[in-house]
């Protein structure tokens, strides 16, 4: 209750509109992001077509048991077959980049993806999961109202600047799980207590870069990164729900953890993820 008796503005402690609304102009930069991963995706399948995708290679369908999977690459084992389908995935990815039929484009990416993933599941990793998770939201998010073909001419614009809906309310929800669990698992002492979960990471030369070998001569900066990980995953997300300056602290959530993917894909080789 307020001093006058009322009751208390709840929206002023839990603004919903701004925690999950999503601005158009962020959905149309996202739908870019999304359509360039998608591409790249396809784009290094390609040379294993033949040796993880047919009959002669190294996981021929005969072998993949259990439920039957959603699949079309279940319907042939021909390199031609896979290609045929590899080529169709790319021509949707171009049409998400540019937003022409969005929907459908989104739609068809994440069918196409979880058909090839079905096919060889053995390949998959953390990050052919997320990608498939955000495509799926995006089939329900205005991903073409901005910045795209489907916005272009006169009174196709959209009138309204930002989106409030189930999709963007599980999407935020998303990066929530994400780096919570992820914050979850690090319970080792590698990660709390000796903090050097880091260093050990950099000193498996399959995966460290040239950044990361550096980096690794510098067991204080190890360290220091190992601990920064945990806290920013643990906490970095509550910026995007604490109800003072919204608006800012997304920025500066969102600055943050690109800060951190951009240290991961530069000190270590995760590929997709």
């Amino acid at each position: 209750m307020s001093r006058e008796g009322k009751p208390a503005d709840v929206a002023g402690y839990f603004p919903f509109h701004e925690f999950f609304a999503l601005d158009l102009r962020s959905l149309a930069l996202f739908r870019v992001c999304l359509a360039v991963m998608v591409l790249l995706d396809w784009v290094d399948r390609l040379p294993d077509l033949a040796i993880h995708y047919s009959d002669d290679g190294l996981a021929p369908r005969a072998i993949i048991t259990g439920l039957v999977p959603v699949s079309v690459h279940m319907l042939s084992g021909s390199v031609w077959w896979q290609a045929f389908l590899a080529a169709v995935a790319l021509g949707f990815g171009l049409m998400l980049l540019v937003g022409w039929r969005t929907p459908l484009a989104a739609f068809m990416s994440f069918f196409l993806l979880i058909s090839v993933h079905a096919r060889n599941p053995s390949l998959l990793q953390g990050g052919d999961q997320l990608l498939r998770a955000v495509l799926l939201w995006g089939v329900f998010l205005p991903l073409g109202a901005c910045w795209s073909v489907d916005s272009c001419g006169e009174g196709r614009q959209a009138k309204e600047k930002s989106v409030l809906s189930f999709a963007s309310f599980v999407l935020v929800g998303q990066l929530f799980i994400i780096y919570l669990f992820a914050a979850a698992w690090k319970w080792l002492p590698e990660w709390r207590d000796q903090g050097t979960a880091v260093l050990l990471a950099m000193q498996v030369d399959a995966f460290s870069t040239r950044l990361g070998k550096l980096m690794r001569e510098s067991h204080a900066l190890c360290y220091w990164l190992t601990q920064s990980s945990v806290w920013l995953e643990t906490l970095g997300t509550a910026l995007l729900l604490l109800p003072f300056h919204v608006g800012l602290q997304r920025l500066v959530a969102i600055f943050l953890f690109v800060t951190f993917h951009a240290g991961l894909a530069l000190s270590l080789e995760l590929r997709l993820f």
